[in-house]
């Protein structure tokens, strides 16, 4: 028993002994900081965060610090602000706050910091550390209202709306003039690397300026906003949009690395880039290359509210001194040579292109001074430049022609040249001096399908006619100076018209009518009204939308409605119309007679008028199909004095060659001038000259062609009864 006690003892004094041996031999750890380095750091930094943290052991050995130890979420190195990273071993835990300022902070921080130190070694009495406290309090409350700028160009605003209403908007608040040719946009379909389209930028954009870059079919609202359109804004909401600047991504809409099947989130708006407009936080300073949802605001589906703006925290843009004049330099426009038609041809036309210019001056131009250059593929350099040569009159166009191009265009053209192998995505450019004066579409951009125009109509395979309003070049294009017209329309060539033009020389009028091209029936409208200034000269009795227009040698139907409330005979008025062929005659049609027909007091009311004698043959013989020939030869707008035999046939009169005329399959006379006139307009006095009651002689009447009546198969002419009837023998 004692043994077994004396056993246990033993035992037990050995388990003490190697208990207190254990403890004394525990290794503890602990985390410093390293003092050292600042945690104040600027906006944009790369900060290998490890650094900060040293992990000691009891016997003196360090432990490495890694990645995985650290709690890095609330890092923000691209926002001014604060955040803090925790470190966390075994079962210690240690956190470190850091403040991030921009770099104008930073550099007013360094020499606060100089000017303390200096104060320091100079002043060591309280009362005057004192007051190095007081100052130094001071200038962090400037330091705080001190102006920020952004550290580089960023994505500024991303719209994805409905059809094709997307853009991407870049904001520079550097502080400084940016080139922008060394900037790209690539959009990198469902964020599948290489980029799908890219699109380099170009030109300055000022400090506090916007970029917009949108799609070709944007809305109207988006494009009056827009500056560059390409298919590169073609992105879904689960598309990736980035800013390279260089090769390098510097700012991204979308995450390269995480796809998504419709788009990403931001905040508690689930797939928020998807048919939403997003826009910065105004506490973001910097590009980011890694998607970063929280540096970003939710407006709304096609939300304009911010577009082409962006705030800033505490920055104000530099205000450049000349900014005032150049404003007025893009306003004030200088009347020159301008592009006054553009043709791009499709299908049997597809070789057939030209450019029109015309000279607005009332003086011979020389062309020496201009040239035509074409802008390829996007590019910022002319692919091909024509120099002009020759002299162009006043009001008159020159025409420069792809050598290819149809008869109808080369017999009208000045000159063939290669300048015109363009495409509708190409940009034309006038050239005065070497300088561009003028421009169809955007010089460095490559648009999709051409630049819009309107809804339906780009620059590509169609013509495109200057308004009338325009009377001076611009260098920046601009679609709402243009009239689209429809594929292969060549009847406005070799014609241009402005809106100041008033045409009292109504040959003018019939030269136009003459390029138009009739359809099935006969008839076509100008896709522009002109101004026009003549006499009314006679009322067409039972036509309440009728009248008749002359310059003294030629006449024109007016027609609107409720006319005879507006007109007079015997006065002279300005109106603004279209010209109009209508069924093979010539006419003005007015659409708002109570607005746009002004009669001019004081004007000479023209009452002599030039007559145009002719044969009634000439007339009889008249095919109505041959429209110019007719309005070449005057028959369609003259005054006209014809002679004929007068037969009466229900209720109307006619002129026939012969006194005896057969009737054609409608019963009516077989080859016979009608009147357009009732009969009760003459009030009995032709009835002597009828054929069976009075000499049978031949008369003379006086009027203007009206129509071609289809049931009569005959001419009708509409008769001055008072001159007619003043000259009758």
């Amino acid at each position: 028993m004692k043994k077994l006690l004396k056993l246990f003892l033993i035992g037990l004094l050995l388990f003490i002994v190697s208990a207190c041996t254990r403890e004394e031999n525990t290794i503890t750890y602990e985390i410093e900081i390293n003092e050292e380095l600042p945690t104040t750091i600027e906006v944009g930094s790369s900060i290998d965060f490890k650094n900060y943290f040293r992990i000691i052991a009891s016997n003196d050995e360090e432990v490495e610090v890694t990645s995985e130890m650290l709690d890095l979420t609330e890092v923000d190195l691209n926002n001014v602000g604060k955040f803090k990273i925790t470190i966390k071993y075994l079962e210690l835990e240690k956190t470190l706050e850091f403040t991030v300022i921009s770099p104008e902070d930073s550099e007013d921080a360094e020499d606060d910091e100089e000017d303390f130190d200096e104060d320091e070694d100079e002043n060591d009495d309280e009362n005057q550390n004192d007051n190095n406290d007081e100052e130094d309090q001071d200038q962090n409350e400037d330091e705080e209202n001190e102006l920020n700028n952004a550290t580089e160009l960023f994505i500024s605003e991303y719209s994805e709306g409905k059809s094709y209403n997307k853009y991407i908007e870049i904001f520079n608040g550097t502080g400084k003039i940016v080139d922008l040719s060394n900037y790209s946009l690539a959009l990198f379909n469902n964020s599948k690397q290489p980029a799908q389209y890219t699109f380099q930028l170009s030109g300055e954009l000022k400090d506090g300026e916007i970029i917009i870059v949108y799609n070709p079919s944007a809305n109207a609202t988006i494009k009056e906003n827009g500056n560059f359109s390409n298919r590169v804004i073609e992105f879904n909401g689960n598309d990736v949009i980035a800013l390279l600047k260089g090769e390098e991504i510097i700012d991204v809409v979308g995450d390269l690395n995480n796809p998504v099947s419709d788009g990403w989130d931001i905040g508690s708006i689930s797939e928020a880039t998807k048919d939403n407009t997003i826009i910065r936080k105004s506490n973001v300073y910097s590009p980011n290359s890694n998607w970063n949802p929280d540096e970003w605001q939710v407006l709304g589906l096609e939300d304009y509210s911010d577009l082409k703006s962006h705030t800033l925290d505490n920055y104000e843009p530099v205000e450049y001194e000349d900014d005032e004049n150049n404003d007025n330099e893009e306003k004030e426009r200088v009347v020159d040579l301008f592009i006054s038609e553009y043709f791009e041809g499709v299908g049997e036309y597809k070789d057939s292109k030209y450019i029109e210019i015309y000279n607005p001056f009332d003086t011979i131009v020389d062309l020496s001074n201009y040239a035509f250059a074409v802008y390829k593929d996007g590019s910022l350099n002319p692919a091909f430049t024509e120099p002009l040569s020759g002299e162009l009159r006043a009001n008159q166009v020159y025409i420069v022609y792809a050598p290819y191009s149809v008869k109808a265009i080369s017999e009208k053209g000045h000159l063939a040249s290669e300048v015109c192998y363009f495409n509708g995505d190409d940009a034309i450019a006038l050239l005065k001096d070497n300088e561009v004066i003028d421009v169809i579409g955007l010089i460095g951009e490559k648009p999709i399908d051409g630049w819009a125009v309107d809804v339906f109509s780009t620059t590509q395979n169609n013509t495109l006619i200057r308004k009338e309003s325009i009377n001076s070049p611009t260098s920046t294009w601009d679609p709402n100076e243009w009239y689209p017209c429809y594929e292969n329309y060549l009847y406005n060539l070799g014609n241009h018209y402005q809106e100041e033009y008033l045409y009292n020389n109504f040959d003018l009028i019939f030269k136009m009518m003459n390029d138009l091209t009739l359809d099935s029936k006969g008839t076509v409208t100008s896709i522009y009204p002109i101004k026009v200034k003549g006499t009314v000269y006679m009322d067409v009795a039972n036509e309440t939308k009728l009248v008749y227009l002359t310059d003294g040698k030629n006449f024109i139907k007016l027609h609107g409605d409720k006319i005879h409330n507006y007109t007079a005979p015997g006065q002279v008025y300005e109106i603004t119309a279209y010209y109009k062929v209508h069924q093979y005659i010539p006419s003005l049609e007015v659409e708002n007679p109570e607005s746009d027909i002004i009669r001019v007091d004081g004007e000479i009311v023209i009452d002599e008028i030039q007559v145009k004698e002719v044969e009634l043959s000439e007339i009889l013989a008249l095919k109505r199909e041959n429209f110019r020939y007719n309005l070449e030869n005057g028959y369609l707008q003259s005054f006209l004095k014809v002679k004929g035999y007068l037969q009466y046939d229900r209720e109307y009169y006619a002129l026939t060659e012969n006194i005896v005329e057969p009737k054609n399959d409608g019963n009516f006379l077989k080859s016979a001038l009608y009147f357009k006139n009732n009969m009760f307009e003459f009030k009995d006095n032709l009835i002597d000259y009828e054929v069976g009651f009075g000499a049978e002689i031949k008369i003379e009447i006086y009027g203007v062609i009206y129509d071609w009546n289809p049931d009569r198969k005959n001419w009708r002419i509409y008769v001055d009864v008072e001159k007619t009837l003043s000259n009758l023998n």
